[in-house]
């Protein structure tokens, strides 16, 4: 015997779209990612060169938020 579907079982649909968002919104997050990604490859840079600089001079520290070794004595002006 077969069970007939009751008019109270729903059955919910799905959208073939992605999302409702308009293009000029995905665009500007699209935008702001490639920019925080920019910026994290230049916060890498950054640490790998202050990195390569202390280990040119035998500098060696401990602790978090150490600041980069200075290059030159033309930096220590404030």
């Amino acid at each position: 015997m077969r069970k007939d579907k009751d008019s109270s079982d729903a059955v919910e649909g799905f959208s073939v779209f992605k999302s409702s968002e308009s293009l000029s919104s995905i665009l500007e997050r699209n935008a702001l990612e490639v920019t925080s990604a920019e910026m994290k490859k230049d916060v890498e840079k950054e640490i790998e060169k202050a990195s390569i600089l202390r280990k040119k001079y035998g500098i060696h520290i401990s602790g978090h938020g150490v600041p980069p070794p200075l290059e030159s004595f033309a930096e220590l002006s404030s």
